[in-house]
């Protein structure tokens, strides 16, 4: 497993951290997340818990009474892939943020991946904000 780089916020507001995690078949080349999932993590971070199974299980349960259902912790990567795809960001770029590795020629050698993740990002970054407004509006 490699260290991570030094972060980096691009001017899309969102942050991208080049990590090159390998464990095995699950594999994290980079992290991209908008500026306020970034100000979440670190303000639970700064509170000091520990995020664990059961919390985040309550957390679906409080949404789920107020009418809003959100997938388990262990679909999170499927359905951000698939979400990926719906808003139109290129499945060979998809794979490569969810940690599969390159099928195609092109997508391997060509591939010029962070100027993609730049260009197409924002995409997937609106529908959460979509997401999360709807969330907000439901409290």
């Amino acid at each position: 497993m490699s260290s991570t780089s030094v972060e980096l916020r691009t001017s899309g507001g969102f942050y991208y951290l080049k990590v090159g995690w390998d464990t095995g078949p699950k594999k994290c080349y980079v992290i991209v997340m908008p500026k306020f999932v970034y100000d979440m993590v670190m303000e639970f971070k700064a509170g000091g818990e520990k995020l664990r199974k059961t919390a985040v299980d309550s957390f679906r349960r409080r949404l789920k009474r107020k009418g809003v259902e959100i997938e388990p912790v262990k679909y999170v990567r499927d359905f951000a892939y698939n979400a990926m795809l719906q808003v139109g960001i290129p499945e060979s770029l998809a794979d490569y943020l969810n940690g599969r590795g390159t099928q195609t020629v092109g997508a391997k050698h060509y591939l010029e991946k962070k100027r993609q993740i730049i260009t197409h990002y924002p995409k997937y970054m609106a529908y959460l904000e979509e997401l999360r407004a709807k969330i907000e509006a439901a409290d």
